[in-house]
């Protein structure tokens, strides 16, 4: 089966789930990005640049044909398609499905949209989409939500339940080691993006909470943001910045060594202002299959992965006190920790291994190639 992957940019394929889809796949698959205008070679897939024109000749051609840009970006989607020929398209997110759905009617290609999280959240996506969306509802062969609060959303914005499909996210769950030894210390591990969805300044809070009743908790957080510096500030502010280190971003490798070493996983994820949501954080699926107990929120695909007092324990957005409570409650239990561990291992290595997501992404593809446009 040859299978097209239609991507917003290349830098996309630095995203773990998506680099996934590219690299394990089976089948012949290639890939379309938006951005620059050369081949590449990317883990042995084909790449091809979307190539489209400079402003000024985009707006020349205008004036020439007197057709929108809307009909140039579907040309060029038609030639990319009619050069490669997949059996079916895959577009990664939602916008991206709703540009290349002209393209796929008129080559009669089935499209597959997968969404992932703020495609399917921020409010500016859903308005400036929404005559978008629902056309491509209409056309589209399946669609993929990661969270079954993903997937009621999609609902909600005319997806049509008969070829709405969920498929969870999964990780390589042999990069992750489970210590023989668990730590009993209270050295807490938070990793992400220092911005608004992923909440860390309410993290740095309810941390400060712990430290209060054990004061020789530790907390280490990795990532960058444009939110590090008001985590930094905050975090000296309350009187915690010995207890507390900012690492800065991190290969895998270090980050796969962090959550070996941590007793326990924090990550307080919120519904940003702008709507903005997570699809399934992938670090809550890489602590789990590091044996750590997650200390969480109720927020989008993080209750589908947590189960709270089994694997770990979750809260309400924006309950700093409540988080905090419930980290003192592992720190003193460290017994208790260790059992949420080894079921958190479990069930991540049961059921949100990538191998089961892209098995399941593969069939889904595979079933609308043998049902073609309907």
């Amino acid at each position: 089966m040859r299978i097209c992957i239609v991507q917003p940019n290349l830098n996309t394929l630095s995203e773990t789930f998506i680099a996934a889809h590219s690299a394990h796949l089976p089948g012949e698959v290639s890939v379309i990005h938006q951005s620059g205008d050369l081949f590449a070679m990317i883990e042995r897939k084909r790449v091809l640049s979307q190539g489209f024109h400079s402003k000024a000749v985009r707006k020349i051609n205008r004036l020439i044909t007197n057709r929108p840009w809307e009909w140039e970006r579907t040309r060029s989607y038609l030639t990319a398609l009619k050069k490669f020929r997949p059996d079916v398209v895959l577009a990664e997110y939602g916008p991206t499905g709703a540009c290349i759905v002209e393209a796929c009617r008129v080559s009669k290609i089935p499209l597959v949209v997968h969404f992932h999280g703020y495609d399917a959240s921020r409010h500016d996506i859903l308005e400036r989409h929404k005559n978008d969306y629902q056309l491509m509802f209409d056309d589209a062969a399946a669609i993929i939500a990661v969270s079954e609060t993903m997937k009621k959303r999609l609902l909600e914005l005319g997806a049509d339940r008969r070829r709405l499909h969920l498929n969870h996210y999964g990780v390589d769950v042999e990069q992750f080691k489970v210590r023989e030894r668990i730590s009993t210390e209270p050295n807490f591990l938070a990793v992400g993006r220092f911005v608004e969805k992923k909440a860390p300044y309410l993290t740095v809070a309810a941390f400060s909470k712990v430290v209060e009743r054990i004061p020789s908790a530790k907390l280490r957080m990795i990532g960058d943001g444009p939110l590090l510096g008001v985590c930094k500030d905050l975090a000296r502010a309350l009187g915690i910045d010995k207890s507390l280190h900012f690492c800065g971003p991190q290969p895998h490798e270090v980050v796969a060594n962090e959550m070996s070493n941590s007793f326990a996983f924090v990550q307080h994820s919120i519904e940003a202002s702008n709507g903005d949501c997570e699809g399934t954080p992938n670090s809550i699926l890489e602590a789990g299959a590091s044996g750590k107990p997650v200390v969480s929120t109720r927020h989008a695909g993080i209750p589908d992965v947590v189960i709270d007092s089994e694997t770990g324990y979750l809260v309400d957005e924006r309950d700093v006190q409540g988080m905090a409570n419930r980290m003192i409650d592992l720190a003193l239990a460290p017994e208790i920790a260790a059992r949420m561990g080894t079921a958190a291992r479990e069930r991540i290595s049961t059921e949100f291994t990538m191998s089961k997501s892209i098995d399941k992404l593969f069939n889904i593809l595979q079933s609308v190639t043998n049902k073609g446009i309907q």
